[in-house]
């Protein structure tokens, strides 16, 4: 088995950094999962499985998101789970996606990718609960198929900040990620 070394940094809740290397392979364990959970409060399985595929390679298992990874832009992510849509990608109908899917768990908690002022947050068609969010530099943020919200049209919310949750049903709920400076559609991880 050819050993490589991995340098892995998990964000404790208040907000400190925990720096190591790891040698050859991680395994999954009670131990391992529950250490991840205590140290970054986030799912201790996605947490765990995103650091386990990027230590292998594993493609299909990079596309895992935890709730608050910072995309390059600046934005949190809202929810944990697998990436199975991403801007830019093309449809069945051949148009272009012009927002990112993210399969959750059931029940999966939902945060604000930024900072600002609820617009919009309460049932539309047929989207389930949908959340609009105007951020401090005039863009906005959609979050839609909640099951749950936790806010109120009108209210700040901080990035980061609970908004809501997916709801609790078989199978695996998506939440659909919605970027735009003013009309035009925005990639919300760049």
């Amino acid at each position: 088995m050819t050993m490589k070394m991995w340098r892995i940094i998990v964000l404790s809740t208040a907000g400190a950094a925990l720096a190591g290397y790891v040698y050859g392979r991680i395994e999954e364990s009670a131990g391992t999962r529950a250490l991840f959970e205590s140290f970054n409060g986030t799912s201790a399985s996605s947490t765990f499985d995103k650091v386990a595929a990027e230590m292998t390679g594993n493609a299909e298992s990079a596309d895992i998101l935890t709730e608050g990874d910072m995309f390059a832009n600046g934005l949190v992510s809202p929810a944990g789970g697998h990436r199975l849509q991403r801007f830019g990608d093309q449809l069945s109908d051949g148009l272009q996606a012009e927002w990112m899917v993210i399969g959750t768990e059931a029940g999966a908690r939902v945060v604000a990718p930024a900072a600002g002022s609820i617009e919009y947050a309460r049932p539309f068609r047929g989207y389930g609960n949908l959340i609009i969010l105007q951020t401090e530099d005039a863009r906005h943020i959609i979050l839609s198929g909640l099951g749950r919200t936790a806010v109120w049209e009108g209210q700040y919310v901080d990035q980061g900040e609970f908004v809501g949750d997916m709801p609790r049903k078989e199978g695996r709920p998506q939440l659909i990620f919605e970027l735009r400076r003013g009309e035009r559609p925005v990639d919300p991880e760049t």
